[in-house]
């Protein structure tokens, strides 16, 4: 009996030992993420007091890929301690709409900036041939596919509300978001 068990422990026991290898092989994957990184200059916009109905374009924003590697979208959004309530299109009462463009303008005007494609919101938009950009222009100039060390022009238009009881300062801030296209 004793040599029956000892047998069936050997088949058992043995059986799986023969089967297991003296190496094993682990498949390992890797992406490499370039970080991800945008400089603006400058970084302030100063309007002063505008009368109602004002319509004001910017000077030049300089908007720079300065990751490590790899190429960037320029996303945009806006956030706003204001008053006002920020809209696409054309403001009414208490409102303001506030635009922007890549391009190689340097003194863009107001007809430049479309209603509704170039206006900036409080959700983060991606940049596209017409979003954010002037048609005609080559995608050289746009917020998209920024590569590494490049430089995008910028400008921006604001539509002051026709009419408004607020006459205290009001600050609005454009985020620019680095994104992986």
């Amino acid at each position: 009996m004793k040599k029956l068990i000892l047998a069936v422990a050997f088949v058992l026991f043995g059986a799986s030992f023969a089967l297991a290898a003296t190496e094993a092989d682990i498949s390992v994957t890797v992406t490499i993420t370039p970080g991800l990184s945008v400089i603006v200059n400058p970084t302030t916009w100063a309007i002063g007091g505008q009368s109602p109905g004002a319509t004001i374009v910017s000077g030049n924003y300089t908007v720079t890929n300065d990751a490590t590697s790899g190429s960037e979208d320029f996303y945009l959004k806006l956030a706003t301690e204001s008053s006002w309530t920020p809209v696409s299109g054309n403001p009414t009462n208490e409102e303001f709409s506030l635009r922007a463009l890549f391009t190689t303008k340097t003194t863009p005007v107001k007809g430049d900036f479309a209603i509704d494609e170039d206006d900036i919101s409080t959700s983060s938009e991606e940049p596209t041939d017409s979003i954010f950009g002037l048609t005609g222009e080559g995608a050289s100039v746009k917020g998209y596919d920024v590569g590494y060390g490049t430089t995008r022009n910028m400008n921006m238009c604001f539509f002051a509300p026709p009419q408004t009881v607020v006459t205290t300062q009001q600050f609005i801030t454009v985020t620019i978001t680095a994104t992986a296209p």
